[in-house]
């Protein structure tokens, strides 16, 4: 007899979004370095909707987010870092983004970082047979 599978998990998620206002009509995404993972999105029943050995990058960036501004994105241990990179003379009050579905915003009070939270929950269909 086959050993029964365990239960499946129910794991609460959420999902926001940071909007960038007035960014550069030029600006353009570029990848980083590349790592050696790969990652497959097998999410649903229709093969051809699967994403299989997608590769992986440490960092993008999107070059001219705002005239001679850079922004790129870094993540490790779970943590995402943002960073802006100015060319000489740009300037930096051009730079304005909001969150949407973002519960509190605060500021370290001893490092200065930005900290977002959200409260995760179960998706409302899946909250039924939880």
């Amino acid at each position: 007899m086959l050993p029964q599978p365990p239960p499946i998990q129910r794991v609460p998620f959420a999902v926001f979004r940071q909007r960038f206002d007035g960014i550069a009509p030029q600006q353009r995404i570029t990848s980083g370095t590349l790592r050696p993972a790969v990652r497959n999105d097998v999410i649903g029943d229709k093969p051809e909707a699967w994403q299989i050995a997608r590769m992986t990058y440490a960092d993008i960036a999107y070059r001219q987010l705002y005239k001679g501004i850079d922004l790129r994105y870094e993540g490790a241990d779970g943590q995402l870092k943002s960073t802006y990179l100015l060319q000489p003379g740009s300037d930096p009050t051009v730079i304005r983004w909001r969150y949407e579905g973002i519960d509190k915003v605060a500021i370290d009070p001893v490092r200065g970082d930005l900290q977002l939270a959200i409260d995760a929950k179960l998706p409302a269909d899946l909250a039924k047979v939880a």
